[in-house]
């Protein structure tokens, strides 16, 4: 299933790395929100990927070409 849980501001110098720490972050603080106590025993690390314009980023996947903005 797909859920959109937030959206993030992404710059013209956005790297992969950082998009990737702020998904994980934003994850975070969604399972927080819904379940302060115990996060559903979720954590940063369940995000398996998510998607930025035609790219499906998982974790295992490799660097694309472009920096983020260029798939917008």
């Amino acid at each position: 299933h797909l859920f959109l849980i937030g959206c993030i501001g992404v710059s013209g110098k956005t790297k992969w790395d950082v998009l990737d720490g702020v998904v994980r972050r934003l994850f975070k603080e969604y399972i927080i929100h819904v379940d302060p106590v115990s996060q559903l025993g979720l954590n940063s690390d369940s995000v398996l990927g998510y998607s930025i314009g035609e790219i499906k980023r998982s974790n295992t996947s490799e660097t694309p070409e472009l920096l983020p903005c260029g798939y917008l």
